[in-house]
């Protein structure tokens, strides 16, 4: 397969393929982080309301103000700048949330990337771990053709590839393209069992079978298990997975990570201690629903104040961004609201029952069943 090394043009007219609908939901989805936004974020509970919401249902940047403006671009901005595929870094503040330093005209962003089509086009799966052994996470990306890539040792410094010509000294090519990895629906990094390195792999496969892989490094993929055989419920309903230490038992000693499934009705599950006791049994964090059936990005870490990676990152499908400092196996942690919705933005009301039917997020569906 060939991938474009030219940015594509901006569309126009009759070369947009996507239909209307894709189209707002697409303009709705990708929310734009400001660092005004960025630096106002505070945790839901906080009270802390925007000018003008004295209940406190709106964080600080939640609505929009005078000479703010908050916008959600596309795949191209109003003029006709390519933003899809651009990758940026954000430092975290050890307490769910961005680092405080973040300051109006002075972004904590890192950007990894400049915008192009190899990233938005072409980049499958994206993971985080420390396959490497060197003490700080690399990125694994699995690409739609089956190739899968380690970048190594990620941080502020780090330059990623926009083009096929581009192999910086830090990537690492463990499968190659027209693999089996092609058929990897999801890629969940953790500790399950092998070393006190997070270099273990739990992958969900388009038949839904599920598999582990230890002590992952340069070399490769190594120590397949076999946890789930083929069927049709993780093929068909299992649709986020990301490890974790929910629980609060792995050590370097015990390195025993949790995996967190979101399903495709909105359940939420944690299958414990994955490197002993499998898939045989998981707590149910949270019975089906229609606003979980929203989160487009999950991805546990050790986000907040303590030893273990049991906060929960999630990115909604209207463009919100949440954390949830301190999930527990069997209930979700404290909200945090990260990046605000659209300011103005209410979810589309087609059914009584339903107030989030195209796109949603936690604080779209409290706007709308108000």
């Amino acid at each position: 397969m060939t991938k474009p090394t030219n940015p594509p043009l901006p569309p126009s007219g009759d070369e947009l393929k996507a239909t209307p609908e894709e189209i707002a939901e697409a303009r709705a989805a990708e929310s734009y982080w400001t660092p005004e936004r960025i630096a106002e974020a505070v945790p839901v509970e906080s009270g802390k309301a925007a000018d003008g919401a004295g209940d406190g249902s709106a964080v600080a940047g939640g609505d929009a103000s005078p000479g703010k403006t908050l916008r959600a671009p596309s795949a191209f901005d109003k003029k006709g700048v390519a933003t899809a595929g651009v990758f940026l870094l954000y430092p975290g503040d050890q307490n769910q949330g961005f680092y405080t330093g973040c300051k109006a005209g002075q972004p904590c962003e890192v950007q990894l990337a400049e915008p192009n089509d190899l990233w938005s086009e072409y980049a499958d799966i994206i993971t985080a771990g420390d396959c490497t052994g060197s003490n700080a996470y690399d990125l694994m990306v699995k690409w739609v053709d089956g190739e899968v890539t380690i970048y190594k040792d990620i941080d502020q410094k780090a330059k990623l590839p926009t083009s096929l010509d581009q192999h910086p000294a830090n990537e690492i090519k463990v499968a190659p393209a027209k693999s089996i990895w092609k058929n990897a629906k999801g890629i969940a990094t953790g500790k399950y069992g092998g070393n006190k390195w997070s270099d273990d792999l739990v992958v969900r496969w388009i038949d839904g079978e599920v598999t582990k892989c230890t002590n992952v490094d340069g070399n490769g993929f190594h120590a397949e298990t076999q946890l789930m055989p083929k069927n049709s419920l993780w093929a068909d309903s299992a649709d986020l997975i990301t490890g974790g230490d929910f629980d609060g038992d792995t050590s370097d000693a015990n390195p025993n990570y949790d995996l967190f499934v979101k399903w495709a009705d909105g359940k939420l599950t944690v299958y414990q201690d994955v490197g002993t006791q499998g898939l045989n049994s998981g707590s149910t964090v949270l019975a089906a629903n229609s606003t979980w059936t929203h989160a487009r990005v999950v991805a546990a870490g050790e986000f907040g104040a303590n030893d273990w990676e049991d906060d929960l990152f999630v990115r909604w499908s209207d463009g919100e961004v949440s954390m949830y400092g301190n999930t527990q196996a069997d209930a979700l942690g404290r909200e945090y609201r990260l990046v605000p919705p659209p300011a103005g933005f209410a979810a589309p009301r087609t059914r009584s029952d339903d107030p989030c039917a195209r796109v949603c997020g936690p604080e779209l569906y409290r706007r709308s069943t108000r």
